[in-house]
C-alpha cells in the first residue's frame, strides 16, 4: 500500500500541442509509519501465539522488563490476553517501577511470568543481564526472552538454573 499524491502540471510542447504530465510524490512519511505499524502487529500477533502455545493457562500476573517500543507492543498483547502486568524499568513512573524498587520489595515471587522487552543479552553484549534477584525465581516461574540472538541468552541460562521455564524470541521473528 502506497499513498501517493498526483499532481498534474499542463506543458506546451513542440508544435503548439499541450501535453499532460503527471508527477507522482510518494509521501516517504507516511510509508515508513504504515511499514512500522504493520511490523509492530505482525509481531503482536506472533508473540500472543507463542505466548498461548507456551504458557499452560493465562492466569499469571507479568513483569515486564523494559518500557521501550517493544514493551508497548508486549503490555497491549498482554492486555488483550487479560494478563495483569507490571512494567519494570530504569526509572519509576506513572505506571511503572524501577529495578530498584523491584529488588528492595522481593516482587519477583509475585509475578511468574517475566518477559524481557530489553536489548540487553543481544550479541555482540551477551554477557549482560537484567538487574533481578534471581534467588526468587522457581520452577514455577515463566521467563520469555525477545532477544533470539543468541538462542540463550545469559538471563534465560540463568533462570534455566533455577529451574524456570524459559522461551526467547525466535517465534516472533519467524
Amino acid at each position: 500500500f502506497k499513498y501517493a499524491f498526483f499532481k498534474t502540471k499542463w506543458r506546451k510542447g513542440a508544435n503548439s500541442i499541450w501535453i499532460r504530465f503527471t508527477h507522482i510524490k510518494i509521501d516517504e512519511t507516511r510509508i515508513l509509519f504504515l511499514k512500522k505499524w504493520f511490523l509492530l502487529f505482525i509481531k503482536l500477533i506472533r508473540f500472543q501465539k507463542s505466548l498461548i502455545e507456551w504458557l499452560p493457562d493465562l492466569n499469571f500476573s507479568a513483569l515486564v522488563l523494559g518500557s521501550g517500543g517493544s514493551s508497548n507492543a508486549v503490555c497491549y498483547s498482554l492486555k488483550k490476553l487479560k494478563i495483569p502486568y507490571k512494567i519494570v524499568s530504569r526509572f519509576s513512573g506513572v505506571s511503572k517501577i524501577s529495578y530498584d524498587e523491584l529488588l528492595k520489595n522481593e516482587d519477583l515471587i509475585n509475578y511468574k511470568l517475566i518477559i524481557n522487552t530489553t536489548p540487553l543479552g543481544m550479541y555482540p553484549n551477551i554477557d549482560s543481564i537484567p538487574n533481578l534477584n534471581f534467588d526468587q525465581l522457581t520452577s514455577n516461574h515463566y521467563v520469555f526472552d525477545l532477544v533470539y540472538n543468541p538462542e540463550e541468552t545469559k538471563l534465560l541460562s540463568t533462570s534455566k538454573g533455577k529451574g524456570s521455564k524459559i522461551k526467547n524470541g525466535y517465534d516472533m521473528l519467524v
